[in-house]
């Protein structure tokens, strides 16, 4: 399993993932169905509902300086990988 420090940044990564193709977009419940993250607090794994309430909520606002930092990394190495093949 994994243990986040921040489900914020954990999901904004998966979810960018998804946005290119790369993770199949029923990754929030086969995360959940496979109790495969806990909370950062680490008492609970995180369910389907944790996932895509908190990515509501992330996605209604703009986006951190540090949000942005971390979108920009994944679409660069996700271009750079497509250069590659």
């Amino acid at each position: 399993f994994i243990a986040t420090f921040s489900s914020m940044f954990f999901l904004l990564f998966f979810d960018r993932l998804a946005s290119h193709g790369i993770l199949v977009n029923t990754w929030q419940v086969d995360l959940a169905k496979r109790q495969m993250v806990r909370s950062s607090s680490g008492c609970k794994y995180l369910e389907q509902h944790d996932y895509s309430s908190t990515l509501y909520r992330l996605k209604e606002r703009p986006p951190s300086p540090k949000e942005r930092e971390l979108l920009s990394l994944i679409d660069k190495i996700v271009e750079k990988s497509k250069e590659e093949k």
